[in-house]
């Protein structure tokens, strides 16, 4: 037997001794308990706009060519109508960069799970802009400022919250 032989059958050894020691020490210990209601969506309060409404749109798909789609939306006439209006959003912030506060972020219907997943579709966030940062934080928040209804967004986004001030 070679001493590389011999190294690699001793690291595979001290692997294997150390993961049947770490499953007794997990198997000692008690699970959280699971909270009963998870990602179950805010309820939305009077003065509010709603997430169900702002995800209520619809979209046409055409491809007057190959390798060429376009997506045209059309939405509620309630919404269409809050473009340049001071609205107030709630929802959960989904920063983009690291920081305790933030004046550039996502506003999302859904908590985020993941900092590297987004928490639902194009329907579910909207881009919020305000000149005072606001500091982090998983609960909910409540935002006021100027609605604005994006077209051809690069990033896909349908919405947008400027001028943001937190009003909780």
């Amino acid at each position: 037997m070679t001493s590389w032989t011999k190294t690699i059958g001793g690291l595979v050894a001290a692997v294997v001794l150390f993961a049947g020691q770490s499953a007794l020490a997990l198997s000692d210990q008690k699970a959280a308990p699971y909270p009963e209601e998870h990602n179950v969506p805010l309820t939305t309060p009077d003065g509010i706009v709603s997430w169900d409404a702002l995800a209520d749109f619809d979209v046409k798909i055409s491809a007057p060519a190959p390798f060429q789609t376009i997506y045209t939306k059309t939405l509620r006439k309630e919404v269409a109508a809050l473009n340049g209006e001071t609205v107030k959003l709630q929802g959960f912030m989904f920063p983009l960069q690291g920081a305790e506060e933030h004046s550039y972020f996502l506003l999302t219907a859904w908590p985020p799970g993941c900092p590297f997943c987004l928490p639902g579709g194009p329907n579910s966030m909207v881009e919020v802009k305000s000149d005072e940062p606001i500091r982090y934080t998983h609960e909910p928040v409540t935002l006021e400022g100027t609605f604005e209804i994006l077209e051809d967004d690069p990033s896909g986004l349908n919405y947008r919250l400027a001028k943001a001030v937190s009003v909780n």
